[in-house]
This record gives C-alpha cells, structure tokens and sequence, in this order.
C-alpha cells in the first residue's frame, strides 16, 4: 500500500504543480500587460518598469492562494483519467486496491 500511495501521491503533486506554474504564468502576463497601460499612463511620476515587474512579483502569492484548490482538482482529475486510460487503475483495482482506500489515498 505504501508503494501504491507513493505513486498516487507523486503523480498527483507533478501534475498539480504544473497545472499551476501554467495558470499562474497566465496570470502574470496578464498582471505585467496590465502594468505596461499603467507606466504609459504614470510614466511622469516616475513608475518604471521595475516598480511594475516588482508589484507583479508581489502579487504572485495571492494568485497562488486563489488557484491553488483549482489546480488540485485539475491535477488530480488528469492524474486519475491518465490512469485509467493506460489500465493502470484497473490493475491497481485487481491487485486488491478497493474503492474506498483509493479515496482515502487522494485524500
């Protein structure tokens, strides 16, 4: 079971992470497109495109935080599909690996 987890368990964390580097990446281009309107805008006050890069860096944890349970999902659906697809489950499935302890393993 410890081996089963093992796979499950970093499986899930691979996909869950870039699932949310690729949805995080969008939102700092998204962040840096809208900070370029705001130097052109501010430019006379002295906001460079060091103070925009900065503020964007800045806002990276709250977009992590607002993500982060979207990610999981996302990650976990693919792990689980990929699994099934390849008939991996299923031999998890007849190796003895009930419904039930598969749950209590993505938990």
């Amino acid at each position: 079971m410890k081996t089963i987890r093992k796979l499950i368990h970093g499986e899930i964390i691979k996909a869950v992470s870039f699932v949310a580097l690729g949805f995080l990446a969008l939102f700092v281009f998204f962040d840096v497109v809208d900070q370029l309107q705001s130097i052109n805008r501010l430019s006379t006050s002295g906001y460079q495109f060091k103070h925009a890069l900065l503020y964007v860096t800045l806002l990276i944890p709250g977009h992590l935080y607002e993500l982060l349970p979207l990610s999981v999902l996302i990650g976990s659906i693919f792990v689980m599909a990929r699994f099934a697809q390849s008939s991996e489950f299923t031999i998890l499935r007849t190796g003895g690996l009930g419904p039930w302890r598969a749950l209590e393993s993505l938990f």
